[in-house]
């Protein structure tokens, strides 16, 4: 393994910045998922009370 290659920034920045790409995209989702969820509990929880 050439060592030049590990520690260069560009191989760096091309196998951290997919992987922060990918966290972000998660976060995003896990986010999306967690408003939907509290939007339905929301909608039943009114739905009950009326």
């Amino acid at each position: 393994m050439d060592r030049s290659l590990a520690t260069s920034p560009k191989s760096l920045r091309t196998i951290i910045l997919p992987s922060v790409r990918m966290y972000i995209l998660y976060m995003c989702v896990c986010i999306y998922r967690h408003i939907q969820y509290r939007n339905k509990l929301w909608k039943y929880y009114i739905y009950k009370q009326s």
